[in-house]
């Protein structure tokens, strides 16, 4: 229910392969997902390209001396 859609909605698309960014809000291929050792399965919560946009912003931003 935290993403706003049935369960077996959900279980199919898990089955299919795919898993929930959190990051871009986006269904995605696990393929794209990195390792996260703490993760029940294994893979990190957020794409890598959404991954390492963020990773990229907070860099520039604690550059600049800006807070989020």
């Amino acid at each position: 229910t935290r993403l706003g859609i049935p369960l077996e909605e959900y279980t199919a698309k898990r089955e299919a392969g795919l898993r929930w960014c959190f990051r871009c809000r986006e269904w995605q291929p696990w393929t794209v997902f990195g390792p996260h050792p703490r993760q029940g399965d294994g893979l990190d919560t957020a794409c890598l390209e959404s991954a390492r946009a963020y990773a990229r912003e907070y860099q520039r931003r604690k550059r600049n001396g800006t807070s989020a």
